[in-house]
């Protein structure tokens, strides 16, 4: 079963042709399901006579490319002299194709040892360089036994007319490879190989190699399997490794000592999954993106080798049919279905691979993934112990929590609009993420893939009912009339005063959820996408579609709050407390280079009136990474992960919950370029109770009449109306802010 998918695409030929496949274990005992094994036997059944003479391909791995497990090389001769599988199976002419294309990037292939008939190599591989190239290495005596495809290429051939049915395959060339050779071969990355193995022969060795990297290896599988939460529960599952024998901690240069774990019969790969403290599985998707987040490349997923998914996550069949049907397809981020994962995590090293590299994974690992300290009282977020270590971070000159900064994002995910007052609208601020930009699927970008997203510059003027879009480099601004998006964010009307064309789409996709909009003629979009460098097209929400929306509120059906384009939520607030120690403690952490037991440094607070001034001008910037809607000062940090509501002057809003943060948060809105350090200091001290979400910042919705009542029975008297049918009010710079 532990194949490359591109073996399992060899079967579909077989299949062609009217011939089986079935998959066999580390026994060579066939372990097909009951179809296989059915349709193998229909098959001897009605080839009786052709048994003794037919010929039969076997392929597996030397290594695997998932757990590098590496297996007997004696099954090669064992399969030509007696067969495999069943005994209907085992009659006929046996070949057997060995993979060594992760074998031989660190141990040596005598084929006259191991008379494989065929044998895949890749010289990416091997040297890193080039890439997508490699070989098949064929037997001379078996080479007759391989057929041409109907398709042919240039080169490939003797003849050919194109007014005919008219071709002639190359017939009597002594080069065997020359009959499959389609087209001109890429000779420029051929000419690299000879330079990448004189560096093997020269300047390294293929023994040295594997004597470096199975140490590395060895030595990371042991300390990933000693890590240990605060309860007890293991931090990290190896695949393929015997981890029973580690019952140390070695360092590579124990390799010499026969005793030593070094000496295992494995590849350079260490394929893992993580646990919570609870025991239920990390995603795989964040894994990668922390790793990334700290320069750290790791693969994720089955490695587009299905069948040792399968056996080391214990996959059926049926299991694969059903996270399809969940929404899992391969290459995707839906790691957990049903509680299992769906994939895992690989770290491999080579030769340029050093002690510090494996140290500084495995310090990763332990950051941001192993929980060490109980916390004696549950509490709805997680809080960094240095938050509460220090004074109140409450500015002097503010006496009492007010709104400090309103922001709004007319179009989604590009730049802010600073504002001193502002009114809310039926889906939040007005004009608050009305627009986005979409592909050619109806999906929105974000800053997620496209930082230069946070450069457009978009400024609304209401009086003049306009909105122009400025970008760096763009020798003229885009103006839009928001004619049409001012009546939508107050419900009324249904005259438009823009152009638009649902000519492309009208069905959008916003983190996976759907919206409906129209999208704008070519001479607005075609701005975006000059400065983009792609192809994508400015969209204008329909809010009156999300209103007709339901979900059940107690025992009553309420309307679903329209949000626009918004991810989750009406509107976002902040409390720059709160963003002030992760300043502090991301300084620390990375800015300083501080060592882990150094961490208590992290919210050491400025003493000079320059570095205060440098800090104020920081925590701005850090706000803004946020893309906050509201923002409160006058608070002590953190203490916003227990609201459950919130009063802005006159105005209530109710907390729908924190807001989950993503690796978007590393980029620096003042000039698009990402530092790979803020989402990495949030994923170690703002993860949630089980420690599946990290969270900054919560979700308000604005309170409905009923709700607001409950809050100040004196306001019973006073009619209202609720907010997500239109009624509006007034947001100011400077209102009191009330939590409760």
């Amino acid at each position: 079963m532990d194949n490359h998918t591109s073996v399992l695409g060899i079967r579909e030929y077989a299949k062609q042709a009217g011939g089986f496949f079935s998959v066999v274990d580390g026994d060579l005992k066939c372990s097909c399901s009951k179809d296989l094994a059915a349709a193998a036997e229909r098959h001897q059944r009605s080839n009786a006579d052709v048994t003794t003479e037919a010929c039969h391909l076997f392929a597996f791995p030397a290594e695997s490319n998932f757990s590098g497990f590496k297996y007997p090389l004696d099954w090669v001769q064992r399969v030509q002299r007696d067969g495999v599988g069943h005994s209907q199976c085992r009659q006929g002419n046996w070949k057997v194709l060995l993979d060594t294309t992760k074998f031989c990037a660190n141990d040596t292939l005598d084929l006259a040892c191991v008379p494989a008939d065929f044998v895949t190599l890749s010289f990416y591989k091997l040297f890193g360089y080039p890439t997508g190239l490699g070989c098949l290495v064929v037997k001379n005596d078996v080479a007759a036994l391989m057929r041409k495809n109907s398709y042919f290429g240039g080169g490939t051939v003797d003849a050919s007319a194109s007014n005919s049915d008219f071709v002639v395959a190359r017939q009597h060339s002594d080069k065997v490879y020359e009959k499959f050779e389609d087209g001109t071969v890429p000779f420029t990355s051929v000419a690299a190989l000879p330079y990448g193995f004189d560096c093997l022969e020269k300047q390294l060795s293929l023994a040295g190699i594997r004597k470096h990297v199975t140490a590395l290896t060895s030595f990371t599988v042991a300390e990933l399997a000693a890590l240990r939460h605060f309860n007890g529960q293991p931090v990290c599952e190896v695949y393929g490794h015997d981890t029973s024998q580690f019952n140390a901690s070695p360092k590579p240069g124990d390799e010499d000592t026969q005793a030593s774990p070094y000496c295992t019969p494995h590849g350079p790969i260490v394929t893992f999954n993580l646990f919570w403290p609870c025991g239920d599985y990390v995603g795989y998707a964040e894994v990668e993106k922390l790793s990334a987040a700290a320069n750290i490349q790791l693969r994720t997923g089955c490695f587009c080798n299905i069948g040792a998914c399968q056996i080391y996550l214990s996959l059926t069949a049926e299991d694969i049919q059903a996270n399809l049907a969940a929404g899992h397809s391969c290459g995707d981020d839906k790691d957990i279905v049903n509680g299992r994962p769906t994939g895992a995590v690989r770290a491999s090293f080579g030769y340029m691979s050093s002690f510090e590299d494996a140290s500084t994974f495995l310090r990763f690992i332990r950051q941001q993934f192993m929980n060490s300290a109980r916390v004696s009282e549950p509490v709805p977020h997680s809080i960094s112990v240095q938050d509460v270590a220090v004074a109140p971070l409450i500015p002097p000159s503010v006496a009492t929590p007010s709104l400090s900064h309103i922001f709004i994002y007319p179009i989604k995910s590009c730049a802010a609009v600073s504002v001193s007052k502002w009114r809310t609208a039926a889906d939040g601020l007005q004009f608050d993420r009305l627009w986005a930009l979409v592909d050619r699927f109806g999906v929105a970008l974000t800053q997620k893939k496209i930082p230069k997203m946070c450069l457009i510059q978009p400024a609304l003027d209401l009086e003049a009912q306009t909105m122009t879009v400025t970008a760096p480099g763009m020798e003229m601004p885009l103006v839009v009339e928001i004619g049409q998006a001012a009546q939508l964010t107050h419900s009324t009307g249904s005259t438009s005063q823009v152009k638009v064309s649902s000519s492309v789409c009208s069905d959008f996709t916003v983190c996976g959820s759907k919206r409906q909009g129209s999208v704008y003629a070519e001479d607005v979009s075609g701005w975006f996408s000059d400065f983009l460098g792609i192809d994508c097209h400015l969209a204008l929400i329909e809010t009156s579609q999300e209103q007709d929306k339901l979900e059940k509120v107690g025992s009553s059906i309420q309307p679903l709050p329209s949000i626009g384009f918004k991810n989750d939520g009406q509107y976002l607030m902040i409390n720059s407390a709160s963003v002030r120690s992760v300043l502090r403690d991301n300084l620390a952490r990375f800015d300083n280079q501080l060592s882990e037991e150094e961490g208590d440094r992290s919210c050491q607070q400025p003493q000079t009136s320059e570095e205060k001034a440098q800090e104020d001008e920081l925590c701005f910037e850090y706000s803004s990474r946020f893309r906050p809607n509201f923002v409160v000062a006058g608070l002590n940090a953190f203490v916003e992960d227990s609201w459950t509501r919130v009063k802005i002057g006159s105005s209530l809003f109710k907390v729908s919950g924190p807001c989950q943060r993503c690796v978007m948060v590393n980029v620096d809105p003042t000039t698009g370029n990402s530092r790979h350090t803020l989402f990495s200091t949030l994923a170690m001290s703002r993860r949630t109770k089980h420690g599946r979400k990290i969270t900054f910042g919560v979700l308000l919705q604005r309170a409905t009449d009923d709700e607001s009542k409950d809050s100040d029975p004196s306001e019973g008297s006073k009619a209202h109306s609720r907010p997500d049918q239109g009624d509006s009010a007034l947001i100011e710079v400077g209102l009191q802010v009330h939590p409760s």
